[in-house]
Order: structure tokens, then sequence, then C-alpha cells
């Protein structure tokens, strides 16, 4: 005679509940190794908002800058510097002249779409990545 008050959990149940931790584990286990965001992360970041600064160019038809503060640890478009450079990751960039002051780096987007161009260089926690843009024809491109 069973009671109806007692009850398990069926073997289907267990099974779903350690696939999803396993799933979890997975996707958490490379982020835990190298302790944070990485350098391709960082890469990603800046070069989404490199895009953004070349778009805003086009769409106003007035010049838009990324403005990267190493010493603050910060980027942002036309000087808001509201993102902030991941610790631990080393930056080091070839722009054009004029475009670096002490630990400030700019790159310009000009409404035809060209910009200053350069080379931003991102390493630290076990990856390295790089970000090219064209000064021609104003492109981003990740390496």
């Amino acid at each position: 005679m069973v009671k109806a008050g007692i009850r398990g959990f069926t073997l289907l149940e267990l099974l779903v509940v350690l696939a999803v931790i396993s799933l979890l584990a997975g996707v958490s286990l490379p982020y835990l190794r190298f302790g944070g965001i990485d350098a391709r992360t960082a890469a990603r970041d800046v070069s989404s908002e490199l895009a953004l600064a070349r778009s805003r160019a086009l769409a106003t038809r007035r010049p838009a800058r990324l403005v990267i503060d190493v010493g603050s640890g910060r980027f942002g478009i036309d000087g808001a510097l509201d993102h902030e450079l991941p610790k631990g990751i080393a930056l080091s960039w070839s722009l054009a002249p004029g475009q670096v002051e002490g630990k400030v780096g700019v790159v310009t987007f000009f409404p035809d779409g060209g910009s200053t161009g350069g080379r931003l260089a991102f390493s630290g926690r076990g990856r390295d990545a790089a970000i090219e843009i064209d000064w021609l024809a104003g492109s981003i491109r990740r390496v």
C-alpha cells in the first residue's frame, strides 16, 4: 500500500538538475580560469564603442571621437568616459600624430567615413587581441 503524502524525485528530474548544473559549470569555468574579463572581451567592448562613434559621425555629419584614458581606466565617445577598461588588461596603441597626449588617446571618425586610424593592442589574462582602424575607410577590424 502506497501512502499518498510521501513522494520523492523521479530519475528524470534528477537528470535534468544534473544537466543544468553541468551546463552552468561548463560556461562559468573559462570565466573563472582567467579571473574575469580577458583581452578579447575588452577588445570587443572597445570595438563596439568605435563602431558607435563611426556611426554617429556618419549620421550627424560631424566628427565623433573615441577617447581612451588609460590613466583613469575609462573610455567613451566625445569625452563622456562612461565605460571602464577592465583591470589587469594592458593596452598599448599606435595612433596618428597628435592623437595621443600623455595617457589619453583619441580616435576621430569623420563625416565622410574616414578616421585618424591606428591600432589598439590588448593583452592580459592569457589572451591577446588587437583592433585595427583603417584611416581611409574608417573600418574597424579585430585581430
